[in-house]
């Protein structure tokens, strides 16, 4: 096994030594980026036939599941805007059916 750490702005570097990999795990990242399907669609094709994707990402159903069970029903819809602009929270949370597209 080989593990590689590296931002996807370095992913040309990489590809130069690989062609192809696996497994690809990007986890708390697509929230934070502006070119999201160029990014997923650019990791998607160095994956291996049979090879894995695996993405993990802010939802925003999560965080109206969140509000409603904590009685915040005020701020249970996906339309919210984040009160704490100083956390570590992304600013965009999104719909898993539009990451999923």
């Amino acid at each position: 096994m080989q593990f590689i750490h590296f931002s996807l702005q370095n992913i040309t570097q990489y590809l130069t030594e690989m062609r192809a990999v696996d497994l690809v795990l990007f986890y708390a990242v697509i929230e934070w980026i502006s070119e999201q399907k160029s990014a997923i669609k650019t990791l998607a094709d160095i994956i291996n036939p049979g090879g894995a994707f695996s993405i993990m990402f802010y939802n925003a159903n999560g965080l109206v599941m969140r509000n409603a069970v904590l009685d915040n029903f005020h701020l249970a819809t996906p339309n919210i805007q984040r009160r704490r602009k100083g956390s570590l929270t992304p600013l965009n949370p999104l719909l898993p059916e539009t990451v999923y597209q």
